[in-house]
């Protein structure tokens, strides 16, 4: 599945990627190839991901944000 990461001003990354856990206003959620679309708000803490399966987890910080997942491709804009 494709993540893309942007902040108002730049891309952040835009890549291919295996999981991605987010820190969602409700509680944390982790998306994995063919999520339901999806709309959601993120509080501050860690994005997580992992570019393939048996890959190390990445981090990014975020302040806040959105994210919106369709049909493979999330897209998140950060603070």
């Amino acid at each position: 599945m494709k993540l893309i990461i942007l902040q108002p001003d730049r891309t952040v990354f835009n890549g291919e990627v295996y999981s991605v856990a987010l820190p969602g206003k409700g509680g944390k959620f982790e998306l994995l190839t063919r999520h339901a679309p999806l709309i959601s708000t993120l509080k501050p803490g860690d994005i997580k991901y992992r570019k393939g399966k048996s890959d190390a987890i990445e981090f990014l910080s975020i302040k806040g944000g959105f994210i919106k997942i369709k049909q493979n491709v999330i897209t998140i804009c950060i603070d």
